[in-house]
Order: structure tokens, then sequence, then C-alpha cells
């Protein structure tokens, strides 16, 4: 996992942690794993997520992509 200098600012340092170690609620764990879980098939994933961080909330606008090699899906970037 990499996380930029932004991400690090709102939510912390995330390096190491799962998505059951830093969701806030069971739904927007759910969302998480449903979303990864599309991205991981091949699909491109985008929505608007409203996500709790230290100033407040944040309305994102959220993409999670395959990352893929020959016809592997190796990983995602969102």
């Amino acid at each position: 996992m990499m996380q930029n200098s932004a991400c690090r600012r709102n939510w912390g340092d995330l390096i190491g942690l799962r998505p059951e170690d830093v969701c806030p609620d069971s739904d927007t764990l759910a969302l998480w794993q449903d979303n990864n879980r599309r991205a991981f098939a091949g699909e491109v994933v985008e929505g608007e997520v409203v996500l709790p961080c230290r100033t407040g909330e944040r309305y994102c606008h959220n993409i999670i992509s395959p990352i893929g090699d020959r016809d592997r899906i190796r990983g995602i970037l969102g």
C-alpha cells in the first residue's frame, strides 16, 4: 500500500492497516469491500463518497482501477 501526503494529513498513517482497521462504520466498510472486489474483478469503479477525517468530513470522487499485467490483475489503485 502507498499513501500520499494529503491522505496522511487527513487520515493519518494508514500503511500496513486493513480496511477493517480504519473504516468508521459497517456501511462504509461494506462499500469499500464491494468496490475493491469489483476492481479486482476487472471493473473501474467510480462514485462519490463522504469520509470522516481529522478536520470534519471530506467529499471525494472515488475511482478504483484494476492494475493489470497481460490478462492478470496484479492489484488495484484508488
